[in-house]
């Protein structure tokens, strides 16, 4: 299975570092199954700890990427992205990250900058650091002062509310 299109000059390993989370010195093994990149770090000798994170898939900082991105758990994002986000959990977009992307999930943290579309089954919420444009669209939303927030804004998903009839005469 082609998890990215290489088109840049990205090598393989790069993009494996950056979704485990794992330092540039690291010999790139596969992870064992089930694992997430703070089990796969702890205890190792020598190494540095990862950044405390309960996210089971990371993109780390400093990272570019683009493509389609479809993640089974909670992810976070620190780095930058292009492209389309969809996961089954929560997404948490970092203080740092630059996600040009549309953002499909239940529910939505955003702390960095995000264009695009943005759409959450429970919730979304917007950090003071975050800044958003483009659409938003989830049952409950929660702006945080100083959050930067221009978009237009749905409180219920497509397809939830109920057709209203409408008559010309």
């Amino acid at each position: 299975m082609t998890l990215f299109k290489r088109k840049s000059g990205i090598e393989p390993e790069e993009i494996v570092r950056a979704l485990w989370h794992l330092p540039a010195t690291d010999a790139v093994q596969p992870p064992a199954p089930g694992s997430s990149p703070a089990e796969r770090n702890v205890g190792s000798p020598g190494q540095a700890a990862p950044a405390p994170t309960e996210d089971r898939n990371y993109l780390g900082e400093g990272y570019r990427l683009s493509g389609k991105l479809n993640f089974q758990g909670p992810a976070r994002i620190d780095g930058r992205f292009e492209g389309e986000i969809t996961a089954t959990d929560r997404v948490t977009i970092g203080e740092n990250a630059v996600v040009t992307a549309n953002i499909k999930a239940a529910s939505i943290i955003v702390a960095g900058k995000v264009n695009g579309e943005i759409t959450a089954t429970h919730r979304i919420e917007l950090r003071p650091s975050a800044k958003v444009l483009g659409k938003v669209t989830a049952p409950k939303l929660v702006v945080h002062e100083d959050a930067m927030f221009e978009a237009h804004c749905a409180m219920q998903p497509e397809g939830s509310r109920p057709a209203l009839p409408v008559s010309v005469t």
